[in-house]
């Protein structure tokens, strides 16, 4: 019989992850995200000396967050946990943090779509140890399949992607190095729209060059002109993140962040990804619907991130 043992702090030497863990909850990125005041739980499986679960949050004052500053953090864990085990380990968290002053806790979790078995499970254990959804936000995978990016478009996209083969354009991936022109370029057609950029260009380069082999540029080029442009993060083995997108309005006609979301849905096929993410789509914490209905004419099928609560005392 499996004997598992829940932790608080560092495990001992020896033990190994079962299974994957995303990007946001690295030491190397938790870090960026704040130097200190983080708290780890963990799920040791004496018997195969592996690591079957982690949960790190990041504690200021009597307030708990997973994650501080990263699109999603939550628990991780080997999908042949048992539940039980599972339920088990959110009460040894929420015991531990009540201990050591904590008095409320906030959990970020990742889209469904990524993996709806597991991610089900955990939300089924959170709700039995009475978390709360706060937020459910509305967003957009597409499923990366052997077939052509066209044939899982919209008649109506697939025909501005004619249009758009008629021109001279260029959709193409760039060095890294050239981050802060693409950064540029998107910032001024995100306020241009009236958005405001999630993250300043010092944030982003910093975070760049921590994790530059999973950090993605593409653009469409008119000769040398840049007239769209995407930030892609390979968030975990199988998912790739499209965390910024933008377009030249004066090129409307041609809509060219198709082209680049066609390119993504490639490049996730020519490196096993099975999961193109479009983001959230959301405004002033409601859908964004016409965004909504636009990624689903380019494929994308909805899905939910949402985001727990729970009072400790």
């Amino acid at each position: 019989m499996e004997k598992f043992l829940f932790i608080q702090g560092t495990p001992p030497a020896g033990f190994a992850l079962t299974f994957p863990g995303s990007l946001f909850n690295t030491a190397a990125h938790r870090h960026l995200q704040s130097g200190s005041n983080w708290i780890s739980f963990y799920i040791l499986n004496e018997g195969s000396r592996k690591i079957e679960s982690f949960f790190h949050v990041h504690v200021n004052g009597t307030s708990a967050e997973s994650p501080y500053r990263a699109p999603f953090g939550s628990i991780e864990f080997s999908e042949t946990l048992p539940p039980v085990i599972l339920f088990d380990f959110i009460g040894f968290i929420d015991r531990s943090l009540l201990h050591d002053g904590v008095r409320e806790v906030k959990i970020k979790m990742p889209p469904l779509a990524y993996s709806p078995t597991a991610i089900s499970c955990l939300k089924d254990a959170l709700a039995k140890q009475r978390y709360q959804v706060v937020l459910a936000e509305v967003g957009s995978v597409i499923y990366v399949r052997d077939v052509d990016f066209r044939y899982i478009i919209k008649d109506s996209e697939r025909h501005v992607l004619n249009q758009y083969d008629k021109k001279d354009f260029v959709c193409t991936r760039l060095p890294i190095d050239n981050l802060e022109r693409v950064y540029d370029f998107i910032s001024k057609h995100q306020v241009l729209k009236g958005y405001a950029m999630s993250m300043a260009l010092d944030e982003l380069r910093n975070t760049v060059q921590v994790f530059k082999d999973d950090f993605f540029l593409f653009v469409v080029l008119d000769h040398q002109k840049i007239i769209a442009a995407s930030v892609s993060i390979k968030v975990m083995d199988h998912v790739l993140y499209n965390f910024y997108l933008a377009h030249d309005a004066a090129y409307n006609k041609y809509s060219p962040a198709i082209a680049i979301i066609e390119a993504l849905y490639n490049f996730c096929k020519e490196n096993s990804m099975s999961i193109l993410d479009l983001g959230t789509s959301m405004l002033n914490d409601k859908p964004n619907i016409p965004l909504l209905n636009f990624k689903q004419r380019m494929g994308g099928v909805v899905t939910e991130k949402l985001t727990l609560y729970k009072k400790l005392a």
